[in-house]
């Protein structure tokens, strides 16, 4: 498997540190399904331009 070998899970009051090949390839399958549905870099960009514009009016 790529990369470190170990994923990091934020919870409310504490993380998770995980290194089980399981585990690992159960998050980076989610991370490349994730990936996969983000809208492309110049679309993401406008999108978070006009929400910050709407924040700050």
């Amino acid at each position: 498997m790529d990369g470190p070998g170990v994923v990091y899970v934020e919870m409310r009051r504490r993380g998770l540190y995980l290194d089980e090949d399981d585990d690992l390839a159960a998050h980076k399958l989610s991370f490349e399904y994730l990936r996969s549905q983000a809208a492309p870099l110049p679309a993401s960009r406008k999108l978070l331009d006009r929400t910050r514009q709407e924040f700050h009016r």
